[in-house]
């Protein structure tokens, strides 16, 4: 990947949790390295990710069994980030919202 230098505000993703503002990669570098990411993850076999037996959900900030965690062969262990819990009811609320948008 040629590196090229950008100082236009244009060309970064808007982070507000960093001082200026803006994220510290370009937009081309992001796409770039999310898309070597998700190649590296995407034909991977179920015998080849090793589950954790727990994890913590950042959502509901419980420690919980795998089980509680739906598949996700994007992630590097295997599993969603979020409880199924969490999901499924952040799910419902967006449905509701764009739902009454309609009306």
């Amino acid at each position: 990947m040629k590196k090229k230098y950008y100082n236009a505000v244009e060309y970064f993703n808007k982070d507000k949790n960093r001082e200026d503002g803006l994220g510290c990669w370009c937009k081309e570098c992001m796409r770039n390295i999310a898309k070597e990411y998700r190649e590296k993850f995407k034909n991977r076999k179920e015998s080849e990710i090793s589950y954790p037996k727990k994890k913590k959900c950042p959502h509901c900030n419980k420690i919980k069994f795998a089980k509680e965690f739906s598949k996700s062969k994007g992630k590097g262990d295997g599993l969603n980030s979020w409880c199924k819990i969490c999901l499924n009811g952040a799910k419902r609320k967006s449905e509701w919202l764009h739902s009454r948008k309609k009306k």
